[in-house]
């Protein structure tokens, strides 16, 4: 499988970009759309909504995401919502308060994500995106820009 970076113009603004993982041919954060659209279309729509005014106006802060969601301390994984007592979750990679990467999720029904097949598959991808991203920064093949909002170089993360 490779696994690349794709900048999700539409969700960018100008306090912070929004990025998501394509693997061969999906992009991550479309599927998960595709998935959920139609089941939970008030909370997807809020969520988008909530994403929206974080990058046209504030950023990536708290409390607009949980922190420390991943699988270990300091991979930067994120849990994404609209409000803590809706289900539906978007895990991503939270990498300044001006760029994050969004991949998957899904309506959280277990008290956390480790109890539920398909959010731990999509948190435990995030956790191996984090771990490929961090390689790729650390040998210079991938940057991010003077001001913060763009990935810059190779954005393949084989």
């Amino acid at each position: 499988m490779k696994y690349s970076l794709v900048r999700l113009l539409k969700l960018s603004g100008e306090a912070a970009s929004v990025y998501s993982i394509k693997i061969d041919a999906l992009v991550l954060f479309d599927v998960f759309l595709e998935e959920y659209r139609d089941a939970h279309l008030s909370e997807m729509l809020g969520l988008m909504r909530k994403i929206k005014s974080m990058t046209e106006e504030i950023g990536i802060i708290e409390p607009h995401y949980k922190p420390d969601e991943g699988c270990k301390a300091g991979d930067n994984v994120v849990d994404l919502f609209d409000a803590e007592e809706k289900l539906m979750r978007l895990y991503g990679i939270r990498k300044s308060k001006n760029l994050i990467i969004v991949g998957s999720g899904g309506p959280k029904t277990t008290r956390t994500w480790q109890e539920d097949p398909k959010l731990a598959r999509e948190v435990e991808l995030m956790c191996l995106i984090s771990e490929m991203l961090e390689i790729n920064l650390e040998h210079g093949s991938l940057k991010i820009s003077v001001d913060g909002l763009t990935f810059i170089g190779n954005l393949g993360l084989n």
